[in-house]
């Protein structure tokens, strides 16, 4: 499925469907009946079919791309740790992450996640942690924290590399001193 052409279609329906909430409405009017109470149920009935349907959308869509990402990477892995509830746990907060965004790059965050659950499960709070960074964060947080990252290991060697010239000068001044 393409995603552009199902959002394109599911934007169509809305308007289709506001139409149809303005038809209700003036169709109430003329019956003498409430048209703001029929209209606001239609329009929640027919919201609540669509976003449904971008939810299912969604999901699928992720089943199938995450089915692609397992056939190009190492298929070595134990399919036990599926079975385990606390997968279970972690699968359905991850569907329900899924069908809150439409970031291509969450995604694959979130096809990476699932996977490294498979291959080699975190424990389970840490892995609900992981979700939820990977929820909220978006594309620009990512990258400062990796810079900020990397900035750091860089520092840590850094003081390393210090540490050992400051022994270094600590042992020659000892021994020009003893000279």
């Amino acid at each position: 499925m393409n995603k552009k052409k199902d959002s394109k279609e599911i934007v169509s329906e809305v308007v289709n469907t506001l139409s149809q909430v303005f038809i209700a409405s003036l169709g109430a009017m003329a019956s003498g009946s409430e048209p703001y109470t029929t209209g606001a149920f239609t329009l929640l009935s027919e919201f609540t079919q669509l976003r449904g349907r971008l939810k299912v959308n969604r999901t699928l869509n992720f089943v199938s791309e995450f089915g692609k990402y397992i056939e190009t990477i190492d298929k070595e892995f134990d399919w036990k740790n599926v079975n385990r509830e606390d997968f279970g746990d972690f699968f359905e907060e991850l569907l329900t992450a899924i069908t809150k965004t439409n970031s291509k790059n969450k995604l694959d965050r979130f096809k990476r996640l699932l996977f490294s659950q498979i291959k080699k499960p975190a424990d389970p709070d840490m892995a609900s942690r992981y979700l939820a960074l990977t929820t909220i964060l978006d594309d620009g947080h990512i990258l400062i924290l990796n810079h900020f990252f990397v900035l750091e290991r860089k520092l840590h060697s850094d003081r390393a590399s210090l540490d050992k010239l400051q022994t270094h000068a600590i042992i020659c001044r000892l021994g020009a001193i003893q000279n």
